[in-house]
């Protein structure tokens, strides 16, 4: 009985260190490899987004000359000067004539981006122009000019918005790009590219007015895989913008889209972050939404750019990572069970014919003999007591 105690013993104890060594491992191997997979989630999101920004310096950069050179024209500088002055003592006829003259102008310039029959292959079409007086008020277009129409709702709330650029542009020199949104004529809230560039008085650089032109924005990267480095999955990325609680992309499903701007605006306020990371369920799958700031410090509305990343396969190379941990570990443990009953069987029977010589010599047999069975500690015992 002593050396069945004795073994159970030494096979605990092996148990317990093989159990301990294959969690260790375990926790270990795991937390590299979520790092290294969210280190690889935040590379492809931060790559991504250079990319589009990149993308959009792109395409509107010669706009964005075409506009410099636009507000430069005396002619237009002349246009705005005069309706500033006629708004001061308004005659409709006077303004009108005024805001005909000056759409006409602009209309004459964007005719490409505006006409797809004359607009360069490759170039993005613009959707509308608008043009701003000294007061900072969207300068109305008259019927006879295509500046881009919107529904009179839309209408409103991009002069709004046109206005508050305008208050917080005059602190700044040159144009600026962000984000606006606004509904079309058919009611549809699109999401637009806009190149606001101020008009500057050459005489004293005080600010006349400003132009306008917004873009159909790309409202999401084009979905795509990327390959992952050793330990980290592959993973399928789809992205939009997110414009003051709204987010717009054409691949992120509709039916999360309100949850997650709601999440997104929620996780901006608190404490000004400017990135961040949220994860949710898409459909029972897992996911993981990526989100930073798109123009900070810029007169438009805040706005972001989001990537959602699928976690399924980085959730299957965890859960593979962990049976093979654990398929490894039970084979160490069944070897090392395997080796400490040998090791046990070694140790048990010199000292099970220590105990019966003891005693034998108890019982008076005062001649009894213990066999020498090695030439370790237990083996110069057995000589001893012989």
């Amino acid at each position: 009985m002593p050396a069945l105690a004795y073994r159970l013993k030494l096979l605990l104890a092996m148990m317990v260190v093989v159990v301990g060594i294959t969690g260790a491992t375990l926790a270990v191997a795991r937390h590299r490899l979520a790092a290294a997979q969210r280190r690889f989630f935040e590379q492809q999101f931060y790559s991504q987004r250079a990319l589009l920004n990149a993308q959009q310096a792109g395409r509107l950069r010669g706009y964005q000359a075409k506009c410099a050179s636009f507000s430069r024209l005396v002619r237009l500088q002349s246009l705005i000067r005069r309706w500033n002055n006629e708004v001061e003592e308004p005659d409709q006829a006077n303004l009108a004539g005024t805001a005909e003259l000056l759409y006409q102008n602009a209309e004459d310039l964007f005719q490409e981006a505006l006409n797809p029959s004359k607009a360069e292959p490759g170039t993005p079409l613009a959707s509308w122009f608008r043009l701003l007086g000294q007061n900072g008020k969207v300068i109305p277009p008259p019927r006879g000019i295509d500046a881009g129409r919107l529904r009179s709702e839309g209408e409103q709330r991009l002069a709004t918005r046109l206005s508050a650029i305008f208050a917080a542009q005059a602190q700044q020199a040159g144009s600026v790009v962000g984000y606006l949104a606004a509904d079309n004529r058919r009611g549809q809230r699109r999401l637009f590219e806009v190149i606001f560039m101020p008009v500057n008085d050459p005489r004293d650089q005080g600010l006349l007015g400003a132009l306008a032109v917004g873009f159909p924005a790309p409202e999401s990267s084009p979905p795509g895989h990327f390959a992952a480095p050793a330990g980290a999955a592959e993973a399928a990325i789809s992205g939009g913008v997110w414009l003051a609680g709204e987010l717009f992309s054409a691949t992120i499903p509709e039916a999360v889209r309100p949850w997650l701007a709601a999440q997104i605006g929620e996780a901006l306020q608190r404490g000004g972050a400017s990135e961040g990371r949220l994860d949710l369920a898409v459909e029972g799958r897992p996911y993981r939404a990526l989100f930073a700031d798109a123009d900070r410090g810029s007169p438009f509305p805040r706005a972001c750019q989001v990537s959602l990343f699928s976690l399924q396969e980085a959730l299957s190379e965890q859960r593979a990572l962990r049976w093979a941990i654990v398929g490894y570990g039970a084979l160490a443990l069944v070897a090392a069970m395997g080796l400490s009953w040998l090791l046990a069987h070694g140790l048990s029977v010199p000292i099970r014919e220590l105990v019966a010589g003891t005693g034998q010599i108890q019982r008076g047999h005062y001649d009894v003999k213990v066999p020498v069975r090695s030439r370790d500690e237990l083996g110069r015992l057995a000589a001893s007591f012989n």
